[in-house]
């Protein structure tokens, strides 16, 4: 298992309404996340945006749809994101609030700040009609994928739908970039035929490549500022 497709995996456990079926889906979506874990990212900072809630009801397209956008919204580089806002300060004469942790509250006061149903054991979310997550209920892994958890150890709903699913042909196989790659490639991104990592690397080159025609305008203007300025002639234009 690759690291990417392991973020995926874990981030289906985390939001089950994002879980996505084993297939060329989740291979090329876990190559998109190895590109940006090339770029900088580490796995748990995928997994925490990557894994942010949300309602099922919610969703007109397909978790995958979904998954592919947030993959497309994050910046290449985990420092080009946005910048971190410090704690604001209390307006003048406000009464103080403890920033209490939560190790320091008490059993009643953790249930009183609970947003939604949590396992009694971790604190993850319960699988429906029991208070435990499928790890502390101690359920067998699905015999199909080994990714996820089932009461029998039977296929899981993403197996089932892998199943029922039928996969499309692949639009052709990945050209590669600085060297040979071969991956089918499910849909043509803005770089031509590349596999989400052979594009990720695409998409870094032609950001070096932007950066470097910045610095050589800078470095003429330069250079032509002061040939004017050493000269005393005006530029003709």
């Amino acid at each position: 298992m690759t690291q990417g497709v392991e973020v995926l995996m874990r981030m289906g456990i985390a939001v089950p309404a994002l879980r996505l079926a084993p297939g060329p889906v989740m291979d090329e979506q876990g190559r998109q996340v190895e590109g940006l874990i090339a770029s900088g990212w580490t796995p748990a900072e995928l997994l925490a945006v990557l894994s942010v809630p949300i309602d099922s009801s919610t969703i007109r397209v397909s978790p995958a749809a979904v998954v592919a956008g947030r993959i497309r919204s994050l910046p290449m580089s985990p420092a080009s994101a946005a910048p971190w806002v410090p704690m604001q300060q209390a307006a003048p004469g406000a009464p103080e609030v403890p920033a209490a942790t939560a190790h320091d509250r008490t059993v009643a006061e953790a249930a009183a700040r609970r947003t939604g149903a949590e396992c009694r054991e971790c604190g993850r979310p319960p699988e429906s009609g029991i208070d435990l997550c499928a790890e502390c209920a101690g359920w067998p892994l699905c015999g199909g994928c080994g990714m996820y958890r089932t009461p029998d150890g039977g296929e899981c709903s993403s197996c089932r739908a892998a199943a029922a699913y039928a996969s499309p042909e692949p639009e052709g196989l990945c050209a590669g970039h600085g060297g040979t790659c071969g991956v089918p490639v499910m849909e043509i991104g803005p770089y031509g035929l590349l596999c989400g990592l052979c594009e990720c690397r695409a998409a870094q080159e032609a950001r070096r490549e932007r950066e470097n025609f910045a610095v050589a305008v800078q470095q003429a203007a330069a250079a032509v500022a002061a040939e004017e300025g050493g000269s005393g002639t005006p530029a003709p234009f």
